[in-house]
């Protein structure tokens, strides 16, 4: 039963567009472009989703004016290259700490007496 609460307690968020007359005296017109449902746990369901990349939505607004949009997921993303140079970095610095450590110590010691 809390599982079923969880995924009903969500807020749901919507990108707006606003096509009604310039003033918005006259004539409001408002068109939910995107619906974004946040949940608790930090996970989100959006609707349109970005999954169809390079996909146009369109709507025609009560005058007879037609509007595209798209959906794209513009976050920064790292590069694979930029992973593994990462990688290969922390891979020296690790084998330079102990190479320091090595000559630092030195590696003669003297027998303990007996």
């Amino acid at each position: 039963n809390k599982k079923k609460l969880e995924v009903l307690n969500f807020r749901s968020m919507y990108i707006m567009a606003d096509v009604g007359d310039e003033h918005g005296m006259l004539h409001k017109d408002e068109r939910v472009l995107v619906h974004i449902k946040a949940y608790p746990d930090g996970s989100f369901d959006m609707r349109p989703s970005f999954n169809r990349e390079g996909k146009r939505y369109r709507f025609e607004d009560s005058h007879g004016g037609i509007y595209e949009y798209t959906i794209e997921d513009v976050s920064a993303k790292t590069a694979p290259s930029l992973i593994r140079r990462t990688a290969a970095l922390q891979q020296h610095v690790v084998a330079r700490a102990a190479e320091m450590k090595a000559l630092a110590l030195g590696s003669k010691f003297q027998k303990p007496p007996e």
